[in-house]
């Protein structure tokens, strides 16, 4: 059985090589910016961007292709269809590890109202539960009669007395207590086991799906690089600034993730979310000297902000570890 799903796991995993522009004979043909938009089918997707990686860094002949302009009209529509498609995962990853990783950030303690018993037994809409003694005056005429001396208080009706407090402040008081009760049995480790969600179980889900963004980030950082002597008519230097901010927010998003988990000695620290990680920050790096590398001192006439530019000096400089 382990055997049989081996051999389909290495179908599955066949290298495709997807056609940049559809062939005129076979127009149903999947391109590679329809591929790496296969958000449905994760495995034609990751094949797609694992494509992409392939074609960056070693078929000149289809880079070329990627940056022809389209003819009539000399648009770059191939290397658009692709730049959008890895920048949209790029961004959205770096999005959603930024609101995991807030998640899972311990959040300060807000200041919950207390209702002391003082407040309460001197407030006017609430009863004085020390003095329930005196709160029937008895008339020397009509021993069952009452005179009520509260307005909160209900008056005499047939001989009887009917007192009744305001229950408001009453039933704030419970809840609150309530609510406290909850919390810290929520707190319990095994209540949190079983009903509670794991902290930091956000952050492994994305960091485990962070292979097609390793891919998409090496090929736009290898494009980019090969576009400074190959790129004939442009096309890249236009998306060349988003690129690198968008490097640079991942970067940043990686910065600021948390050690993820509370490791035992007892276990493994081989974990494939930590791999993951680590992999995807050093390619990160690597992309990001990749093009500091191949452009040079040109990456300080590029329309960035003052920010970006900052962040880029440790590349220029080889400072950054």
């Amino acid at each position: 059985m382990n055997t049989l799903k081996l051999f389909f796991q290495v179908h599955l995993t066949e290298r495709i090589v997807f056609p940049i522009t559809a062939n005129f004979g076979n127009s149903n043909s999947l391109v590679l910016h329809q591929a790496l938009a296969l958000t449905d089918l994760p495995v034609i997707q990751y094949l797609g961007f694992f494509d992409l990686k392939n074609l960056a860094e070693k078929n000149q002949s289809r880079r070329e292709e990627l940056f022809t302009l389209s003819q009539p009209g000399g648009h770059p529509y191939n290397w658009n269809a692709i730049v959008i498609e890895c920048l949209k995962l790029v961004k959205t990853f770096t999005e959603d590890l930024n609101k995991a990783n807030s998640d899972v950030q311990p959040a300060m303690e807000s200041k919950k109202e207390y209702f002391p018993m003082s407040n309460i037994a001197t407030s006017p809409n609430t009863l004085n539960m020390s003095g329930m003694r005196n709160l029937r005056l008895r008339s020397p005429a009509s021993p069952n009669a009452s005179i009520l001396q509260t307005p909160n208080m209900l008056h005499a009706q047939s001989g009887n007395v009917n007192i009744q407090a305001p229950r408001e402040p009453l039933i704030k008081i419970l809840r609150l207590h309530w609510a406290q009760f909850i919390d810290l049995l929520c707190k319990k480790p095994v209540i949190c086991f079983i009903f509670g969600e794991i902290p930091d179980a956000k952050v492994r889900y994305h960091l485990a799906q962070a292979q097609p963004v390793i891919w998409a980030v090496q090929g736009l950082a290898r494009l980019s690089a090969a576009s400074f002597k190959e790129d004939s008519y442009g096309v890249v230097q236009k998306d060349l600034p988003e690129i690198i901010t968008a490097l640079l927010q991942l970067k940043l998003a990686l910065d600021k993730l948390q050690k993820i988990g509370n490791y035992k000695k007892s276990q493994k620290m081989d974990d494939f979310e930590l791999k993951m990680k680590s992999a995807l920050r050093s390619a990160v790096k690597r992309s990001l000297y990749c093009i500091c590398i191949e452009f040079g001192d040109y990456v300080k006439e590029l329309k960035l902000s003052k920010d970006v530019h900052q962040q880029l000096q440790p590349y220029l400089l080889f400072r950054e570890g």
